[in-house]
């Protein structure tokens, strides 16, 4: 999904005495940004290898090396890349490794990660569960940044809680930590009655209406 994060990890720990390493990955640079290149370590930190890196149009190039053999403990790199937040339509994309040597020793791969884009949608999902009593969970998407209120209201059009989410970003809101949540109470407190409930979301200029159930 837009934002997401992809790690490409080098695990070169089955090979003995390894002192550099060179790694270039190809990448769709509409699609993916470079973020992060790391060595993994839990070694002592006076002899961890050096890594440099180097960018450039769709693609990157790593290299590490070390005065004495790598231990096996860090020797795994890995780059890792962020899908980009702007895409409005499902799209597809790979990174693909063009060059990789070992101890200066040419490695032939073939490695290539193919991956698909969903963008998010703007949209209002049935809460949970469903008939409830005495709370509930709404889950939602946000096909862009946007302010965010869900309203109740009774059968006869009149609110009977508003919850404002605040400024909420791009993404999924499904889990009960970030979905909204409705205790089945009033604005003053006091639990509403069984019956038929509509509940509204609004983000920014988008809403969208469901029903729900209290069932005592």
């Amino acid at each position: 999904r837009p934002g997401a994060r992809i790690t490409v990890s080098l695990d070169a720990s089955s090979i003995a005495e390894l002192y550099a390493g060179e790694l270039r990955l190809d990448f769709d640079s509409g699609l993916l940004s470079l973020t992060d290149v790391a060595l993994r370590s839990d070694g002592d930190a006076r002899n961890r290898p050096l890594v440099v890196h180097r960018t450039g149009e769709g693609q990157v190039a790593v290299a590490f090396a070390s005065a004495r053999p790598i231990e096996s403990t860090d020797s795994t790199l890995d780059v890792t890349f962020q899908v980009t937040r702007q895409i409005g339509e499902p799209a597809e994309g790979s990174i693909r490794s063009s060059h990789l040597r070992l101890n200066g020793a040419r490695v032939d791969t073939g490695f290539s990660y193919p991956f698909r884009v969903e963008p998010y949608r703007f949209a209002l999902m049935a809460n949970y569960p469903n008939p409830f009593n005495p709370e509930t969970w709404i889950p939602f998407e946000l096909s862009k940044d946007a302010d965010v209120t869900v309203r109740v209201y009774g059968l006869d059009g009149s609110i009977v809680r508003t919850l404002d989410l605040g400024y909420q970003p791009m993404g999924e809101y499904r889990a009960r930590a970030s979905a909204a949540y409705w205790d089945g109470r009033n604005e003053v407190g006091e639990r509403v009655a069984s019956g038929i409930y509509v509940y509204e979301l609004q983000a920014g200029g988008q809403r969208a209406v469901r029903r729900m159930v209290i069932s005592k």
